[in-house]
């Protein structure tokens, strides 16, 4: 069994940062807010290949202005930047250093997925993944959450997108951090039939608890089909695949 990794409190923090930084400086793309210079260099996405860049920010301010603080000042005017509907964090370890996503819908139809990390006062973008389905901007406790899934150093961040009506309307993709600071979307082996695998990497109606098992439940014939989902690492590829499940009591 592995243990969740979690941020919440600091999360909701910054929540409230990034909603303030968008009531004082308007909408995404505005002028920075006063005492804040910040520069950017996006990453993009194209045919699958993810280049990274670097992100930016600066906080200038009082003397009792500390690292932590500065950096929550930095993500929340990124997120404003950005037009993120999600922003979440998980602390630093010993390994690797704090992580942030953020998380929009873009052109109403697809979720562009930028992930970060902390260096001192500033974020760094390590990778900006797009999933082809809008942010479950709404969803009761939060649309991203830090998963201990693949068994990695660092957490896998969890993004909520809407579903179809086989997955009562909730989706997820899940990230994961290489070791060479990259993330991808790990695919789901043979979840639906006739997708390629390395494009298969949204979970229907995903559920977890602290463990690296989850399960996925889709509807069919009037039916709730569930399946149980586990990370497996091959001579070239790392997916989750279909787990038998826990075993019935008896």
């Amino acid at each position: 069994m592995s243990t969740t990794t979690s941020n919440r409190s600091r999360t909701a923090a910054l929540v409230l940062l990034c909603a303030g930084a968008l009531a004082a400086c308007g909408a995404p793309g505005g002028a920075p807010a006063a005492g804040t210079t910040t520069s950017t260099t996006t990453s993009t996405t194209t045919g699958g290949t993810t280049t990274g860049g670097t992100t930016t920010g600066t906080t200038t301010g009082g003397p009792a202005d500390g690292a932590e603080a500065a950096a929550d000042r930095a993500l929340a005017d990124l997120a404003r930047q950005r037009g993120a509907q999600a922003v979440s964090t998980t602390p630093a370890t010993p390994d690797h250093p704090e992580l942030a996503v953020l998380a929009a819908t873009t052109g109403g139809t697809s979720t562009v997925v930028t992930l970060l990390a902390r260096d001192g006062a500033t974020w760094r973008t390590e990778s900006e993944l797009t999933a082809a389905a809008p942010l479950l901007a709404g969803r009761e406790g939060g649309a991203v959450e830090w998963r201990r899934l693949t068994g990695g150093f660092a957490a896998d961040a969890v993004v909520y997108l809407r579903g179809g009506t086989l997955s009562s309307g909730v989706d997820a993709v899940v990230a994961r951090r290489e070791d060479d600071g990259g993330w991808r979307f790990v695919p789901l082996e043979g979840q639906h039939e006739g997708v390629a695998t390395a494009d298969d990497v949204y979970a229907a109606d995903p559920l977890f608890d602290d463990s690296s098992t989850f399960v996925t439940r889709e509807q069919a014939g009037g039916q709730v089909v569930v399946t149980y989902w586990d990370y497996a690492v091959g001579a070239d590829v790392a997916w989750f695949t279909k787990s038998p499940g826990p075993r019935p009591q008896g």
